[in-house]
């Protein structure tokens, strides 16, 4: 984040809409089978209105829990559901009615085009799907325009984004809107710092370019020049920078491919996608029914845990609770 930056975690609504799709992300049978289809198809078309999203929200959550609770053994009642979801669902959006924000109607309506769409089993939703509610609001505050916070400031352009804050965080000035590029370095490219992805990104200076992990460059802090990281099999560590992203800096300053099998006693070490570090060694990941503590245990990527302790399994074990099939999704 650029210096002087307001740190802000993700907007409240955005976080309130990835729970709601963490938990809901299943389906049931549905009186209204043939109207949700055509809402869908609207909404995928078309704009939704603030006033309209609370209310097909409901209906694409209460019209598809209903089969997990079931399979769950938990009571589920429709009208009950849709109760209580409508009074979160209208809370959540209210509250997020502060000045120099606007809603965007094509930004409802793939939200709950992805829904409709997506709410057809009792597994994860996608990191991608998530996206799809991010852009219910945007700011209207043009760069240099004071602010209180970075929800409120407009993208100024395809090559930009925007932060609220000043630029000395030291001088106790007011916020206002600032431009931020998210151009991506190119190699040999001067630079100021490296990120992961946009997304992901601490080193970055609003006069400066960064080099990104994803495009597979770093910045090297010796230039100040974009360079391609160490490979599999080169050296690494200190000047000679990090790893290429799918690798990691063993502890003979290596690069190494993530383990299957090993030690990985030291912080560094990456296991393998379908490995986790167990008792210090990089071991299989669990099957459903094992003991676990955290997801990156089980093959399944889903532990549910209860303080501290519970069972790798499918993800409708945390989909369908007592709270979840009484309408509180959010």
């Amino acid at each position: 984040m650029p210096k002087g930056a307001i740190r802000e975690p993700l907007s409240w609504l955005a976080a309130a809409l990835a729970v709601l799709a963490a938990q809901a992300g299943c389906s049931g049978s549905s009186s209204d089978a043939g109207s949700s289809a055509a809402a869908g198809a609207s909404a995928a078309a078309g704009l939704v209105t603030l006033q309209e999203l609370p209310g097909r929200l409901v209906h694409a959550v209460c019209d598809n829990i209903g089969a997990c609770c079931a399979s769950a053994a938990i009571h589920f009642d429709l009208a009950t559901c849709q109760l209580n979801a409508a009074a979160r669902i209208d809370f959540v959006l209210q509250a997020g009615a502060y000045p120099n924000v606007e809603y965007d109607p094509a930004g409802g309506a793939r939200c709950l085009a992805a829904y409709e769409s997506l709410l057809t089993t009792c597994r994860p939703i996608s990191i991608e799907a998530l996206h799809a509610c991010e852009g219910l609001f945007r700011g209207t505050l043009r760069v240099g325009q004071p602010c209180s916070r970075a929800a409120q400031c407009a993208k100024p352009s395809s090559g930009e984004g925007a932060y609220c804050g000043s630029s000395d965080a030291s001088d106790g000035g007011p916020t206002v809107c600032t431009a931020f590029p998210t151009a991506h370095a190119q190699l040999g490219d001067h630079c100021a710092g490296t990120c992961d992805t946009e997304d992901r990104c601490s080193g970055s200076a609003a006069s400066n370019t960064i080099c990104f992990r994803q495009d597979g460059l770093e910045c090297d802090l010796l230039s100040f020049k974009c360079r391609k990281p160490a490979a599999i099999g080169q050296e690494c560590g200190g000047s000679r920078g990090m790893c290429a992203i799918d690798a990691f800096c063993n502890e003979n300053s290596i690069c190494e491919a993530p383990r299957t099998s090993g030690s990985c006693q030291i912080s560094d070490v990456k296991c393998a996608a379908t490995s986790y570090c167990k008792a210090a060694l990089c071991s299989p990941k669990e099957l459903d029914g094992t003991a676990c503590m955290y997801s990156e245990e089980c093959a399944g990527a889903h532990c549910s845990a209860l303080d501290g302790t519970g069972t790798c399994g499918v993800y409708v074990a945390k989909l369908a609770t007592a709270d979840t099939c009484i309408g509180h999704v959010f």
